[in-house]
């Protein structure tokens, strides 16, 4: 028999961290992170030597959305709406908050055609039909509706199963097939509930931040919220959400109109040099955070879990032959 193989593939798309990289400007980020082209390119070969594959883990990223929150942005964020998906009908943006959009379901389906094209037709991993797999299948989701949407949609590129061209967000045979936890037990995003210390080591590192780390935030926190005193932890939390409101109308993926027009002029001025700089100071801080995380056992329930199931994939005990996971950036 020959050695078996667990292909661990990874699908998403996740912020350019650049650790141990000086120098990065940032120009290439509207792109990379819209993922304007739809598409992340081919698919790796099965690893030399291999032959036999016997797991495939799919972790990805739910597609475009609109954006999460409502909050305020900046002074004239009511210019402009996003567009909600037809699967909730034509409405103002600011009743579909964090809505996939339809280029983040065609994300996702271009996703689900590349794993048939690999795992389906080229390695014969999976039947052909959604009936014939249904077995070998695991689809897990966090419980929110684009993630939920996002698992179906690469489902639906894998299997080639529109029904007939009905919208396919709302396929109801595929609901049974992704499973979804209450989120006080999630384990696919830090959960303080679930780990407490991360609650206290998350706070720990925000009080603890780089002196030049925390000056850069409050900065910018103070530039744009004048009225308002943040800890580190709230100002980090509220330049997300500014970074939510601002890709949100830059990306052409995301329905939202008119784009660029509504966004202050400020982060585009001198080639983009605030919005690249809001880029690199989250990076930053964000990268720190979730290395704190990871260090503190926070995600350890989820890497039990995935560990133990290639176990059994690798000794030829019962095990789903392909999981997906459909989470978030932030998990």
């Amino acid at each position: 028999m020959g050695r078996s193989v667990l292909a661990n593939l990874i699908i998403a798309r996740l912020l350019p961290w650049w650790s141990g990289q000086d120098v990065y400007s940032y120009h290439g980020i509207v792109p990379y992170y819209c993922n304007v082209g739809l598409d992340w390119g081919a698919l790796p070969p099965r690893p030399s030597g291999a032959q036999e594959l016997a797991q495939v883990q799919v972790f990805v990223r739910h597609g475009a959305r609109t954006q999460e929150s409502s909050d305020r942005c900046w002074e004239g964020d009511d210019v402009g709406q996003f567009a909600c998906s037809r699967s909730h009908g034509d409405r103002d943006g600011a009743s579909c908050p964090g809505e996939l959009a339809a280029s983040g379901y065609e994300q996702e389906v271009n996703n689900g055609e590349r794993l048939r094209d690999a795992y389906i037709l080229r390695e014969g991993l999976l039947g052909p039909s959604m009936a014939e797999a249904a077995d070998d299948l695991l689809v897990r989701s966090t419980d929110k509706e684009r993630t939920r949407q996002s698992a179906r949609a690469v489902m639906s590129g894998m299997f080639g199963e529109l029904s007939g061209g009905a919208l396919p967000w709302v396929e109801p045979e595929m609901n049974h097939l992704v499973q979804s936890r209450n989120f006080a037990e999630e384990n696919m995003v830090i959960n303080y509930g679930t780990c407490p210390a991360s609650s206290w080591k998350a706070a720990q590192h925000f009080d603890g931040l780089p002196l030049q780390d925390a000056r850069d935030m409050q900065t910018l926190c103070k530039r744009f919220r004048p009225q308002e005193d943040m800890t580190n932890k709230e100002c980090a939390w509220w330049l997300t959400h500014l970074m939510d409101c601002l890709m949100s109308r830059v990306c052409p993926t995301v329905p939202f109109a008119p784009h660029n027009a509504t966004v202050p002029h400020e982060f585009f001025d001198d080639d983009d040099q605030l919005l690249r700089h809001v880029w690199r100071i989250l990076d930053e801080v964000a990268l720190g955070y979730f290395q704190e995380m990871v260090s503190t056992g926070a995600m350890s329930s989820l890497v039990g879990e995935i560990l133990e199931t290639a176990r059994l994939a690798a000794r030829g005990l019962a095990a789903p032959r392909l999981l997906l996971y459909s989470g978030h950036d932030t998990g």
